[in-house]
């Protein structure tokens, strides 16, 4: 039972280090247009998704998912692959502190999405995190060089919630769900490819491509795919704190991979912004605690 946990644990963790590390190479294919970048992305996912649904014998299961729910898998599959297009522009734009921001607020968002949903009111420590990651935001745009919003986080926030609240309806197996959604991606973005190739005059994407891309592309194909399948074998052997905990590892990561290595500018009070997002999580945490051992009493 140990040695299972510490695995799960060691899945989970490994499972954000590799989503955080596909910055990294996002970042190194910047010279790549946009919507080019992403749709390679999305192309050479999908090869790896349906070739592990082949090794694990799930073709049938991935066939009936996509007969008989198709539309909520495109509808999730659009969320997914905005959430990753808007990473993307973070990072062309050297805005990624600002894409870890939507990271932070991406679980505050989806518990209030979840209770909307559920038809269920606020707790006390729901209002306070609230309260502090608002405070947070107005004061992280109030201290930003031009005070302008910081849209690309707060869509990302969004859509990432919105894509977790509608995965919460899909039961079948992780692999399953994620090949269905990147074959549902896949077409349009072949189309575009396509499309792209033979309608660019000297810049389509075969002129885009520098020597060791491919090469990139397909490491970034494994390390924005094989995390979901990590944090979902992880997530079954571990404790809801450890898991909830665990989940702020990824925008913290991102945060320190923009400053650290992309050199990009956070201002004091921004930090003083992220310094109440991280209250207003800290003090949801504790207060959720307290009233679990409460509870058990």
């Amino acid at each position: 039972m140990l040695r299972r946990t510490k695995t799960a644990q060691a899945s989970n963790l490994l499972a954000y280090l590799l989503w955080a590390s596909a910055a990294i190479f996002f970042h190194q294919l910047t010279h790549i247009a946009l919507f080019d970048l992403l749709s390679l992305r999305i192309v050479l996912a999908t090869v790896m998704c349906l070739v592990l649904v082949t090794l694990m014998g799930q073709q049938s299961a991935l066939l009936a998912l996509l007969r008989g729910r198709f539309k909520l898998i495109a509808l999730s599959a659009m969320l997914i692959a905005s959430n990753w297009l808007l990473v993307i522009s973070s990072i062309s734009s050297e805005q990624l502190n600002s894409a870890s921001l939507g990271y932070y607020l991406a679980p505050v968002l989806t518990l209030l999405l979840l209770k909307l949903v559920n038809r269920e009111g606020l707790q006390l420590k729901e209002y306070v995190c609230l309260t502090l990651c608002l405070c947070g935001v107005m004061l992280y745009i109030k201290m930003q060089a031009y005070a302008a919003l910081p849209w690309q986080g707060l869509v990302i926030a969004l859509t990432f919630a919105l894509y977790v609240v509608l995965r919460r309806y899909l039961r079948e197996p992780a692999v399953v769900v994620l090949a269905a959604e990147h074959v549902c991606a896949a077409l349009p973005a072949l189309l575009y490819l396509a499309w792209s190739h033979y309608t660019a005059s000297g810049s389509g994407l075969s002129h885009q491509l520098q020597q060791g891309d491919i090469v990139k592309l397909c490491i970034l194909g494994v390390v924005t795919t094989l995390p979901l399948l990590l944090y979902n074998f992880s997530v079954k052997h571990l404790s809801s704190a450890f898991v909830s905990l665990s989940q702020y590892l990824n925008p913290t990561l991102m945060l320190l991979i923009a400053v650290l290595l992309f050199k990009e500018v956070v201002m004091a009070g921004q930090w003083l912004g992220l310094a109440f997002i991280w209250g207003g999580i800290a003090v949801y945490f504790v207060l959720a605690q307290r009233a679990q051992a409460q509870h058990a009493v």
